[in-house]
């Protein structure tokens, strides 16, 4: 069987990974209490046009104290705003400067702006900790076939950069042994982040089922890989996510009629998708 052409979806992957690349910076994460004058979106965008380029999720929490006043906590630093009117730019605006200067360890000090003062906080926010993962991968194996495969998967923080990661893949794929085959590869692994890049390293098991001398049967592969992630802000709470990994077989459980060598030993992929923070 002829490998299937995939240029066309390799380019736009590629295109995909591109648009990732450029300056790294940290995620925005933000909770806004109902009744501020602008919504989490407003901030985060506003936040990101003044943020430099950093490592690790920055997070924010906006409470209301009064009809004019609000406060701003980032990580343990707060302070409260004082606004100069209710319109939603000039807010996020007023807000995500403040951010700002709470960021390199500053006050705004100029008589123009709002006045800011130290209080005590609100009782704190947790740190979005799990994020909800889906996406595709195309993926070549050491026999030369292309293997469409479409994912889900789950991420929990371990560490500020540090992230437990675990997918499930499914793909249906006719090859071996002129047989139609399914294909779930599970994989777990643990993600370390730097800025909008980081490195995924973990164990997989591919899971098949084929007809092996005209009797559907299951065998395995068991895997050692290794993923290159960029990451892209879509939304406060997304953002794009491509990557490029390999694995190499560690252990095979064939089927009857489908010995270890003629499984696939080691292959890469390419995917995209997106990742909700919850």
């Amino acid at each position: 069987m002829q490998p299937t052409p995939i240029r066309p979806f390799l380019l736009l992957l590629a295109a995909v990974g591109a648009t990732s690349l450029p300056e790294a910076s940290a995620d925005v994460l933000v909770e806004v209490d109902p009744g501020a004058p602008f919504t989490e979106g407003d901030l985060a965008r506003a936040v990101d046009l003044r943020t430099p380029a950093a490592t690790g999720d920055i997070v924010i929490r906006i409470a209301r104290l009064g009809t004019d006043q609000l406060a701003v906590i980032v990580g343990d630093r707060s302070q409260v705003v004082t606004l100069p009117d209710r319109d939603r730019a000039a807010s996020s605006r007023v807000v995500a400067l403040v951010v700002t200067s709470m960021l390199d360890g500053s006050q705004v000090a100029d008589a123009e702006e709002p006045v800011i003062a130290e209080v005590t906080p609100p009782a704190p926010v947790p740190a979005r900790r799990t994020w909800l993962q889906a996406g595709t991968t195309i993926s070549r194996d050491d026999n030369g076939y292309w293997i469409p495969f479409v994912n889900v998967g789950v991420a929990r923080a371990l560490a500020p950069n540090l992230r437990l990661v675990g997918s499930l893949g499914l793909a249906r794929h006719d090859g071996y042994l002129a047989t139609s085959s399914v294909l779930v590869p599970v994989r777990v692994g643990v993600e370390g982040r730097a800025g909008a890049a980081a490195i995924e390293l973990g164990a997989q098991v591919l899971n098949f089922r084929e007809r092996s001398c005209g009797v559907p049967e299951w065998g395995d592969v068991k895997s050692a890989y290794g993923a290159a992630k960029v990451f892209a802000p879509l939304g406060a709470r997304s953002r794009l996510v491509g990557e490029l990994g390999g694995h190499f077989a560690v252990g095979n459980e064939p089927t009857t009629c489908n010995s270890a060598s003629n499984y696939t030993a080691y292959g890469g992929w390419l995917g995209a998708g997106i990742e909700w923070t919850s």
